[in-house]
């Protein structure tokens, strides 16, 4: 498809609305980069559009306009009823009745370096916009010529006749173009054969194509219509610069998280394969294979059990319970890890012991004990778990205290049954000590007390001191 039949359907395809009007302006004052025929870059270096305030860069002109139309034909009495008198129903250069011809010359134009090619076109519209018959016939043509030296010398190059066999018509959106290259220099003649209504036969758009290397051109171009009944209207004479596409390619593997922004601005949150599209430096598309792996962030909570203080990974020391603070790390795949610390700080119970004579007591109360011989490396002695503990041998004794989770070590308390020891025989061992009275007691010297033994003997003595 050429940027010529692009532009043509575009404008075929909008409504007959003043919004379209402008709209076929606007489409003929871009520069825009498209892939029809490996073209990239396509500017308006001049335009034409006869409007009453015209379109920028205006191609300026002299010569005296037969007369201008604009709107839609009338639905009775016109060759073509209800068509546009110029594109969009915008205004267009109309002739008729100029036997030897009505010409404009475009002025010239200096061509800017860089491009590949320049082309110079225009629309154009056979009809009779006041009958039903006639429209040009063999005799009435469009002439187009340019100019290379400032309008110093004009080679013919395209001529646009009406019918072979007798008057004929055609809209803006008729099918056949007429389309040449600056060279050779000799004129081409393009015409309908048949008469009548030409859609298909009707020659609606003209180009010239230039290499890039000319640096000005004029163009002129010559309506002639013999009677008023043949009527030719021209729109929209553009003059373009434009520049070959050449795409490139690239390819990318990107490993990121939680989402990736491409070149071209477009965001992707799934790992996947995905074609990019940007502008190169020349102006053409660059496509972009993506090997895209997307990886997600984490999150955990990292639940601890303290007595009194803890000091976390932030490096803050804690000393009450807390379930708010937050650290960020980096977890396996490379993103964010974010840990939520849910601490609970319990308080070590006191362990402190009062001795009455050999029975050790903990001071603490509503805690869990357990009673451990020092000399023995503080092993467990089974079975004493009560708040105090009276020992039967002599030795260093202490107690650990335990309140959830945390468990404190009293210091070692010396129980000294020496002198008992001393008044035992050798074969007998002390199970308890009671006063008079029949009550468990602990050795007191100068007291009556009875001593009951393992053989199951009692004796009654006063140890004197």
């Amino acid at each position: 498809m050429t940027i010529s039949s692009f532009i043509s359907i575009y404008t075929h395809n909008l409504e007959k609305t003043n919004y379209i009007k402008e709209m076929k302006k606007l489409l003929l004052s871009f520069t825009l980069l498209i892939g029809f025929n490996g073209i990239s870059q396509l500017d308006t270096l001049a335009i034409q559009d006869f409007e009453l305030v015209p379109q920028t860069p205006t191609w300026t002109y002299t010569g005296v306009p037969y007369g201008f139309q604009e709107g839609y034909a009338p639905a009775t009495n016109t060759s073509i009823p209800n068509t546009e008198l110029g594109i969009g129903g915008s205004r267009s250069w109309h002739t008729e009745q100029q036997s030897s011809g009505a010409p404009l010359t475009f002025d010239n134009i200096s061509i800017p370096s860089g491009y590949d090619s320049i082309r110079m076109s225009f629309r154009l519209s056979g009809q009779n916009i006041t009958g039903s018959t006639g429209g040009p016939d063999w005799l009435d043509y469009v002439l187009v010529e340019y100019s290379l030296d400032n309008g110093a010398t004009f080679v013919p190059r395209v001529r646009v006749r009406g019918a072979d066999l007798n008057n004929c018509f055609w809209s803006f959106n008729a099918q056949s173009t007429a389309e040449v290259p600056y060279l050779p220099a000799v004129e081409d003649l393009f015409n309908p054969y048949n008469s009548g209504l030409q859609e298909v036969e009707g020659i609606s758009y003209v180009e010239i194509s230039f290499p890039g290397t000319i640096t000005n051109l004029t163009v002129r171009i010559t309506p002639r219509s013999s009677v008023s009944t043949d009527d030719w209207l021209i729109d929209n004479v553009l003059l373009t610069g434009e520049n070959q596409c050449v795409v490139t390619t690239a390819s990318l593997a990107e490993t990121v998280c939680e989402s990736y922004t491409a070149p071209s601005g477009a965001v992707y949150t799934t790992s996947g394969l995905y074609n990019d599209t940007i502008t190169n430096t020349a102006g053409c598309d660059s496509i972009i294979a993506i090997d895209l792996t997307v990886n997600t962030p984490t999150s955990g909570v990292d639940a601890i059990t303290a007595c009194d203080t803890y000091t976390w990974i932030d490096g803050n020391t804690y000393t009450a319970s807390n379930d708010t603070a937050t650290y960020m790390l980096t977890n396996a795949a490379g993103c964010d890890s974010l840990v939520t610390l849910n601490l609970v700080i319990n308080t070590t119970p006191a362990n402190t012991v009062t001795q009455t004579g050999t029975t050790l007591m903990a001071d603490a109360t509503g805690v869990t004990y357990q009673w451990v011989d020092c000399d023995n490396n503080n092993a467990p002695i089974n079975g004493e778990t009560n708040q105090s503990y009276t020992p039967v041998n002599t030795g260093n004794y202490a107690v650990e205290i335990t309140s959830a989770t945390c468990t404190s070590t009293s210091d070692c308390f010396i129980v000294d049954y020496t002198g008992i020891d001393e008044l035992l025989p050798e074969d007998k061992e002390l199970v308890k000590i009671v006063d008079l009275l029949g009550r468990e007691t602990t050795f007191k010297p100068n007291v009556p007390l009875i001593y009951i033994f393992s053989d199951g003997s009692a004796e009654r003595k006063i140890v004197s001191e």
